[in-house]
């Protein structure tokens, strides 16, 4: 519904914003009582003879259907306020800290770290609200030690990683990152950062010394196309 979606871009401007400019991030969120029921969770799943893939379902259902039925209930009551409060809650600890030049290894590491901790969040967030955020985040979490959810990763960066390209061919050298696009567009799961590095370098000029923070620059103007493009189908 309009209502819904207008939530969602309210929520999103929020936890960016808090995450963008204030320490909160860094002082609040932890994922350790996460990690400590993957780790309950695991161990009693080893005492079980089920499938991988069940095993899965096991760790990832339970946390999402939670997360849905308490944002449900939360939007029904205060004329959807605490929902709100919710969702801005949930994104706000699913998202990853923004790339920053103190604190990166280079382009690629800029650009995978801004795809996993921010677009990839994000997109779930639209398509299926908090539940899909919080399925991205225990998911990625749960990668090295599964190689399903590795796999299960994978699926859910295809389309974002794809999406996020484009928004770099939108803010830079259309042409030439276009190019790019249309190479990896049909490729499988493992071209995914490939082809998010490969669209980067051909959005921003080969000058070694302001590499880093063209790429910067690059990851701010494509999330405020995101942006952007939310507007336009929350009101059309």
């Amino acid at each position: 519904t309009l209502m819904e979606d207008v939530m969602y871009f309210v929520a999103i401007l929020i936890g960016l914003s808090i995450e963008r400019w204030t320490s909160l991030a860094s002082q609040l969120r932890s994922y350790a009582l996460l990690e400590k029921y993957i780790e309950v969770m695991t161990s009693w799943l080893k005492t079980r003879s089920w499938p991988v893939w069940v095993g899965l379902l096991i760790l990832l259902l339970p946390i999402t259907l939670a997360v849905a039925f308490f944002y449900v209930v939360f939007t029904s009551a205060f004329s959807g306020l605490l929902g709100l409060v919710f969702a801005v809650f949930v994104l706000f600890y699913c998202l990853g800290s923004f790339p920053s030049a103190a604190h990166s290894e280079g382009v690629e590491n800029i650009v995978v770290q801004a795809h996993r901790n921010i677009f990839s969040v994000l997109f779930w967030f639209m398509v299926c609200g908090p539940a899909g955020a919080v399925l991205y985040r225990v998911n990625s979490l749960l990668v090295p030690n599964y190689s399903l959810a590795e796999l299960f990763q994978l699926i859910l960066e295809w389309v974002p990683a794809r999406l996020e390209a484009v928004s770099y061919a939108i803010v830079s050298h259309f042409k030439s990152v276009m190019a790019c696009v249309m190479k990896y567009l049909f490729s499988g799961l493992n071209d995914n950062e490939q082809l998010l590095i490969e669209s980067a370098a051909a959005s921003i000029d080969a000058n070694v010394d302001h590499v880093i923070h063209d790429t910067l620059k690059l990851i701010d103007r494509s999330l405020l196309a995101w942006l952007t493009l939310i507007v336009i189908i929350v009101l059309f």
